[in-house]
C-alpha cells in the first residue's frame, strides 16, 4: 500500500511540474528546460524513501488460559452414566445427588491413602492450571467396582456438569481453610510437590497436549497444600443450595462462614510459572 501511495504522489508531481512550466519560445531552450526537469525528477525519486517490507508474522507462544473444570456434558455422556432425572429443578437436583451417592466412590482409604493413581488429579491440577483436567476426564477414569472414583472436586465438578445439562445453574465453592489446617499432616503433606516419575507420567503429557513449557521445578514452585474441601451449589427458587455427597460437615462450614465461591482465574498459577522460567 505504501508503494502505491508513493507512486501516485510521484505521478502527480510529474504532471504538476509539466503543466506549471512556462511554454518555450524555441526548440533549444525547450531541451534545456526538459533536461533540468528530468534531473529534478530523478533527484526527487532518489529522495523518496523506499517502503519497509512488512514483517513476516511469527507463531506466538501458547499462553495458558484458565477455565472451569465443569465440562459441558452431551446426551451421550448422560446416557453413558445412566442418568434419567425428571421433575422441577429441586427434584432434578436431588435426583442427581442420589445418583452420585450410588455411583461414586470416595477414592481415599480410611488410612488416608489414595486408592487410585488419579485420585487427587483433578483437585491438584485445578489449583495450579484450572481446566487442564475437567469433569469429562472424571467420568472416563477407570472404574472401581463399576463406580467412579474421586475426591470432593470430582464430585462437585461432575455434579455441576449434570445439573447444567438439565438447565440448572451450578457453581463450585470451597472451604476457606487448607487441608493441613484441619487435619494432622506429615512432612510430605506439608511440603507438597511432584517427583520426576509422577511428573513424567502424569503432568508432562497434560502439558504436552496443551503445548505448555512448564518444567518439574516450575510446577513445584507453585504447588501448595490443597484447600480442605470443595462442593457444588445449585440455584433453586432464587437461592443457592449446597449439594454435597463427598462430606458430612458442609452445613457446619456455612455456619462458620467457611465458604468461598471458586474463582478459576484467581486459582490459576500459570503466570507465576512463566515468571519462574524467565528467571
Amino acid at each position: 500500500m505504501k508503494k502505491i501511495i508513493v507512486s501516485i504522489l510521484l505521478f502527480g508531481f510529474i504532471l504538476s511540474a509539466t503543466s506549471c512550466s512556462p511554454q518555450p519560445a524555441s526548440e533549444a531552450p525547450q531541451e534545456e528546460i526538459s533536461t533540468a526537469t528530468q534531473d529534478e525528477q530523478v533527484e526527487d525519486v532518489e529522495d523518496v524513501p523506499t517502503a519497509e517490507p512488512e514483517p513476516i508474522p511469527t507463531e506466538e507462544a501458547v499462553v495458558w488460559q484458565a477455565s472451569s473444570p465443569i465440562a459441558e456434558f452431551t446426551d451421550e455422556d448422560i446416557q453413558s452414566l445412566d442418568i434419567n432425572c425428571t421433575g422441577d429443578d429441586a427434584e432434578i437436583a436431588e435426583c442427581i445427588k442420589e445418583w452420585q451417592e450410588d455411583n461414586f466412590l470416595f477414592c481415599v482409604s480410611p488410612s488416608g491413602d489414595d486408592i487410585t493413581p488419579t485420585c487427587s488429579a483433578l483437585v491438584e491440577t485445578s489449583e495450579i492450571l484450572p481446566g487442564i483436567l475437567t469433569s469429562k476426564d472424571v467420568i472416563t477414569y477407570s472404574r472401581i467396582d463399576e463406580k467412579i472414583p474421586g475426591l470432593c472436586m470430582d464430585y462437585a465438578a461432575t455434579y455441576c456438569s449434570i445439573a447444567e445439562y438439565y438447565g440448572i445453574d451450578c457453581r463450585i465453592v470451597r472451604s476457606d481453610h487448607k487441608f493441613c489446617e484441619e487435619v494432622h499432616c506429615d512432612e510430605e503433606d506439608l511440603n507438597p510437590g511432584y517427583d520426576m516419575l509422577s511428573y513424567t507420567f502424569f503432568i508432562q503429557p497434560l502439558l504436552d497436549q496443551n503445548e505448555l513449557p512448564f518444567t518439574l521445578e516450575s510446577i513445584n514452585s507453585v504447588t501448595e497444600d490443597t484447600w480442605a474441601h470443595y462442593w457444588a451449589e445449585v440455584y433453586i427458587d432464587g437461592e443457592w443450595e449446597f449439594m454435597d455427597v463427598a462430606a458430612r460437615d458442609t452445613a457446619k462450614r456455612y455456619a462458620e462462614n467457611d465458604v468461598v465461591v471458586v474463582d478459576w482465574q484467581e486459582m490459576d498459577k500459570s503466570e507465576e510459572m512463566y515468571s519462574f522460567l524467565d528467571n
